[in-house]
């Protein structure tokens, strides 16, 4: 059975209500955030400022993937648990499909680096880490379902404080040694524990509470400004005390501005087509790597220019995908 609850996009299975099924605040949000991640990839603006570029890469766009994890988590939890074999079955195959496509990237020879491969299978090339960590993250969280919100709301964060701790411990070097060596491995956070099911986490107890949380659109707006505030603030320093040559995929400040972002989304009440928006940007995040190399190699374009003509192509090329998608599952 393929599942309506799409990978990066997640667009509403029809057991979700009517309301939440046509979100299409949050399936604009989407695109947005697609475009944040080809902006991080593409460092957009290091052709124009350093610092821009590294407020942008290192903060601004870090907000994509944790929103994506909080969006799946939202129609996960209003997901008619019967259907969650088929979720899970799509997510590993548009892994294992797109990992084929990727291939040629990342391929090492299984029988002379067999745990190089494995570890690579393990954790995704690139962008493709999202679908193996939001496949894990999602098995535990339909675990946990029936868990009560602060039980819940505990073991999240049980699990993004030892992520985060990592994250800096290794790009400060407060340890040394061999420890340092390992904190300073992408995979050791940036994983489906310690990243994924956090994140993932506030989207399920954000659904499961939606008619209960007591937040009016300004103090909505204020929550944003002020995590949008603190992510620039805790980017700059980060700048400033390590320097642009070290990347910070975790930041504290992401676990304010990222859920404030969704419900900023959230409330914004637009008709449109949605599910064809979800799948647009599924197909974006997907796709773009393989447009940005493919610029990389054949064109002398600098960064931010690169950018735009990626989004550009990665939309259009989305836009095939949907079509193939009628056919077969591609997105």
């Amino acid at each position: 059975m393929r599942s309506d609850t799409l990978t990066v996009a997640l667009t509403p299975s029809a057991t979700t209500t009517v309301e939440t099924a046509r979100s299409v605040g949050i399936d604009a949000l989407r695109v947005v955030l697609a475009v944040l991640v080809i902006c991080l990839h593409g460092h957009v603006l290091a052709d124009v400022d350093r610092r821009a570029s590294y407020l942008m890469e290192q903060g601004l766009c870090r907000m994509a993937v944790p929103c994506f994890f909080i969006i799946s988590g939202f129609y996960l939890e209003r997901t008619d648990p019967r259907r969650f074999g088929g979720w899970l079955r799509h997510v590993l195959w548009l892994y294992l499909l797109w990992m084929a496509l990727y291939a040629g990237f990342w391929w090492v020879d299984p029988i002379a680096f067999p745990l190089a491969f494995l570890a690579r299978l393990a954790f995704g090339y690139y962008h493709l880490w999202f679908l193996v960590a939001l496949a894990a993250a999602g098995s535990l969280m339909f675990a946990l379902r029936g868990v009560a919100s602060r039980r819940l709301a505990a073991l999240a964060a049980l699990c993004a404080v030892p992520g985060v701790a990592m994250q800096y411990l290794g790009a400060y070097h407060l340890l040394g040694g061999a420890i340092d060596y390992h904190l300073n491995q992408t995979n050791s956070f940036r994983n489906f524990l310690f990243f994924g099911f956090p994140f993932l986490a506030i989207g399920f107890l954000l659904s499961r509470h939606d008619r209960t949380i007591a937040l009016s659109q300004a103090a909505v707006m204020r929550l944003l400004a002020a995590g949008l505030v603190v992510l620039m603030l805790e980017s700059g320093l980060n700048l400033r005390l390590v320097g642009a040559g070290r990347p910070f995929d975790i930041l504290l400040s992401l676990y304010i501005a990222a859920p404030a972002l969704f419900l900023a989304a959230r409330r914004v009440q637009i008709a449109g087509p949605g599910k064809e928006i979800a799948l647009l940007a599924t197909g974006m995040y997907l796709g773009h790597l393989a447009v940005l190399k493919a610029l990389n190699q054949y064109t002398d374009l600098t960064q931010t220019p690169k950018v735009v003509l990626t989004v550009a192509i990665s939309a259009a090329l989305a836009a095939v995908l949907m079509r193939v998608n009628r056919r077969l599952p591609v997105l």
